[in-house]
């Protein structure tokens, strides 16, 4: 019967049995109220930005993107289309802006590096196309018909 409850891997070069299966969770963190669950995950945003970015640029987008996204967040459960159970802050869960501002930061640093690591995919107004041989996919695009 444990061999229909465990799932076992074993080499054939003697290594010892390793059960496969995970174990349930043994903790919860339990915050007192909304208020100190809002302040951990905005120092812990905090946190991401400044071990992954650094950069007033990613400062300002993971900010500009928080307010915007809780404007429309607000905007869409005022209207009706979306509904919290318990609201603390204008019509929405306080700590909703946090997750928007990690979200901003995470996604804004896999975009710049995209554009690290593919520059060609980047188009430039002052890049010069014809030397590049590149003038014949740029009418392809600007007309949407592909050239075969």
């Amino acid at each position: 019967s444990s061999w229909h409850r465990w799932c076992f891997f074993s080499c054939s070069c003697g290594w010892p049995a390793v059960p496969l299966h995970r174990q349930p969770p043994r903790g919860k963190l339990d915050f007192a109220n909304n208020v100190q669950l809002s302040l951990t995950l905005a120092a812990l945003s905090l946190g991401l930005w400044w071990t992954f970015d650094r950069s007033r640029s990613g400062l300002g987008l993971g900010i500009t993107i928080a307010f915007v996204a809780t404007l429309i967040t607000q905007f869409l459960v005022y209207n009706g289309v979306y509904q919290y159970t318990s609201p603390d802050f204008l019509y929405i869960r306080s700590w909703l802006p946090c997750i928007f501002f990690s979200g901003g930061v995470t996604v804004g640093n896999i975009g710049l590096s995209l554009t690290i690591q593919m520059p060609s995919i980047v188009v430039s107004p002052r890049t010069n196309y014809a030397s590049k041989g590149m003038t014949h996919k740029l009418s392809e695009l600007n007309r949407g018909t592909p050239k075969s």
